[in-house]
């Protein structure tokens, strides 16, 4: 654990953590909520751990796709206040999270387009040399046809010959 970023608990500090797994610290929290991991103090090792094994099931999940559906979507809720209630930090915490919902779903949007790119390439690649294969088994055959009737023409020749070299001894026997 990185000690500059470890409070005198031993703990790690939920920004640390965020920056060293590349994750959005708002999503970092909400993801230790769900977990029911208190986020006050910073993070155990215990929490480190459930942390990282979310963080790898959802990635997993992630990348168990076909690239054939649609991007999955983040949900984004802001609880409804009066506006007479919502403080500054209410209404900034919701500006956050707004944000980080637009940076969500344009990362998730980028990324279905590159991943139906990276599909379309490799199929227009495998197309490519479905076609070359096609045209070299064509080749080849042709020239197996043409191998095969000029062998089977030269086996008539050699088998003629053996044929007429096996009369000309009988007539030799003969005589």
């Amino acid at each position: 654990m990185d000690t500059e970023a470890s409070n005198g608990n031993g703990n790690i500090s939920l920004s640390a953590f965020a920056q060293q797994q590349e994750i959005n610290k708002g999503t970092l929290q909400r993801m230790a909520k769900g977990l029911g991991i208190d986020t006050s103090n910073g993070l155990s090792s215990e929490a480190v751990e459930k942390l990282l094994a979310e963080i790898s099931r959802r990635n997993s999940q992630d990348s168990n796709g076909n690239g054939n559906s649609s991007p999955v979507l983040p949900t984004y809720s802001i609880t409804k206040m009066q506006r007479h209630d919502m403080t500054i930090e209410d209404r900034m915490d919701q500006a956050s999270q707004f944000l980080e919902l637009v940076d969500q779903l344009t990362t998730a949007m980028d990324d279905d387009i590159n991943n139906k790119m990276q599909q379309l390439k490799r199929t227009r690649q495998l197309t490519e040399r479905t076609r070359q294969a096609q045209q070299d088994l064509k080749t080849k055959f042709a020239i197996y046809q043409a191998e095969q009737r000029l062998l089977d023409s030269q086996q008539e020749m050699a088998d003629d010959e053996v044929a007429t070299a096996l009369t000309e001894l009988e007539q030799f026997r003969d005589s």
